[in-house]
């Protein structure tokens, strides 16, 4: 497993362990559900595609549910942006999605 797949496993292991988390059944499916295709695959377009969806469901949970975003998936979302492919059209739409909804001024 390459280095950002591991680092990122390693501290979604850590947000699933959180109580917010664990008591959030939406953002709980949602580590879940990105951890599982990087164990024991360290394929970089697998792992692209888990930090696009990452990305995606920290929008989407912010937008329709308004909270606060919890602190874990917060470092997590920070680690991950600087690997979203500017120039892709996953990290074109989320940017402006971002910019839009003044999510990263919240993140």
């Amino acid at each position: 497993m390459d280095e950002k797949s591991n680092n990122l496993i390693k501290i979604l292991g850590a947000a699933y362990n959180n109580q917010a988390i664990k008591n959030n059944s939406e953002l709980k499916k949602v580590v879940e559900e990105c951890a599982r295709p990087l164990m024991g695959n360290n394929d970089d377009k697998v792992y692209f595609e888990v930090i696009a969806k990452l990305s995606h469901s920290v929008v989407n949970y912010y937008k329709t549910s308004r909270e606060t975003v919890p602190e874990e998936i917060r470092a997590i979302y920070e680690q991950i942006q600087k690997d979203v492919p500017a120039k892709s059209v996953v990290g074109k739409r989320l940017r402006r999605q971002f910019k839009d909804d003044k999510l990263a001024s919240i993140l």
